[in-house]
């Protein structure tokens, strides 16, 4: 599989739609449904805190969420990187979730849920500003996808993998318009 992009901008409203692509990969891919639902939700929270904490809700910063599968090593695993164009953070300065002070609080719980539903989370910087929260997923195969995938090495049916384009990369940016009544979103995608 090539890479997926997504652009969007820093509006809650869009948030779901981020979650459904990270539920979608997940699925291309053969992921069983718990699996799918556990990537959905910590890109939910990683574009969640893009939004909030990195870009303030400023709807001229974008958000961009990436999806790839390592190319190196087995078990093969999905990587999911989620930017924003914000001031950054140190991953060191946000307040333990867990301590008796902050148990109660109304946030601050992401980055926790999102090493729940994740095997790796990383956090950085990014020298022209922002943060990028990268976090990878190994790719344990539905059960049925399993004997499927055996049957297509077998020459009985066709490859999973040849149902996505080899190397491609796909992006898709989004506008979201301000009129209540305009229900419709454009979408540009890129090949």
């Amino acid at each position: 599989m090539g890479t997926i992009k997504l652009e969007i901008p820093s509006d809650r409203q869009i948030v779901d739609l981020a979650e459904m692509g990270g539920v979608g990969v997940a699925r291309i891919h053969g992921m069983a449904d718990g699996e799918t639902e556990a990537l959905g939700l910590a890109v939910r929270e990683a574009v969640i805190n893009a939004i909030v904490h990195g870009n303030k809700e400023d709807r001229t910063q974008r958000v961009s969420i990436e999806f790839a599968v390592a190319a190196e090593g087995v078990p093969r695993r999905l990587v999911t990187t989620v930017r924003d164009q914000g001031q950054g953070f140190d991953l060191e300065e946000v307040p333990d979730p867990l301590a008796p002070e902050n148990l109660l609080r109304r946030s601050g719980r992401g980055l926790l849920f999102i090493c729940g539903f994740t095997d790796d989370l990383s956090v950085t910087r990014v020298p022209t500003g922002g943060t990028e929260v990268r976090f990878t997923k190994q790719i344990a195969r539905h059960p049925a996808v399993l004997s499927a995938h055996h049957k297509c090495r077998s020459g009985s049916a066709r490859s999973r993998d040849a149902w996505w384009p080899g190397r491609a990369t796909v992006t898709v940016r989004l506008a979201v318009t301000d009129h209540p009544r305009n229900a419709t979103t454009p979408v540009v995608a890129d090949r």
